[in-house]
């Protein structure tokens, strides 16, 4: 059994119907969703391809019948109707260009109006504030940023890697490990 963390804890702990983890890179949060997933009969787990699912099944929890595994980037609704879930966990939520905020959202809007009964996990970091390389009216939100909005249940758990601050610009060094909304 893997002994969690004291952040992890207070998040298992909580009773809060969607909790959001805004974090840094390698602090815990698919092993949090993998904790998580134990107390719930039927889950249905996202990420944001195939190989994190893939990660999230034959590392963290292991292969359980009760779940569903989809990346959340080619997801199809339709076939998805119907199945009583009873914890949506969003591993790893992220776009980076306004067109993929504005599909993630749209995604995560009809899912939300799906599942409303199910309780809701849903990680990541902050990253993917990109400057755009053209001007736009349009002023899409961060996904985490709109969740975070939704639910008093939000913790904000940066990372202490420094090892990391050699290997990308301050910038995605604040987004990706510091957890750093940025503009």
């Amino acid at each position: 059994m893997i002994k969690p963390y004291d952040w992890q804890k207070e998040v298992l702990e909580s009773s809060g119907h969607l909790r959001i983890v805004v974090g840094g890179r390698r602090i815990g949060k698919s092993t949090l969703c993998g904790l998580v997933v134990s107390s719930y009969d039927k889950v249905l787990w996202l990420a944001p391809n195939y190989h994190m699912t893939l990660y999230a099944r034959d590392v963290i929890v292991g292969a359980i019948p009760k779940m569903v595994y989809r990346s959340y980037n080619s997801l199809d609704l339709e076939e998805l109707k119907g199945i009583p879930f009873d914890l949506v966990v969003v591993d790893e939520l992220i776009a980076v260009t306004v067109k993929d905020r504005i599909e993630v959202l749209n995604i995560m809007w009809e899912l939300w109006k799906e599942y409303p009964q199910a309780d809701w996990l849903i990680t990541g970091t902050p990253a993917g504030g990109v400057e755009l390389p053209f001007p736009t009216e349009v002023k899409i939100p961060q996904p985490l940023k709109v969740f975070e909005s939704l639910t008093e249940q939000a913790w904000h758990i940066p990372s202490t890697d420094e090892s990391l601050r050699t290997l990308m610009s301050e910038k995605v060094y604040r987004e990706e490990v510091l957890a750093e909304f940025l503009k």
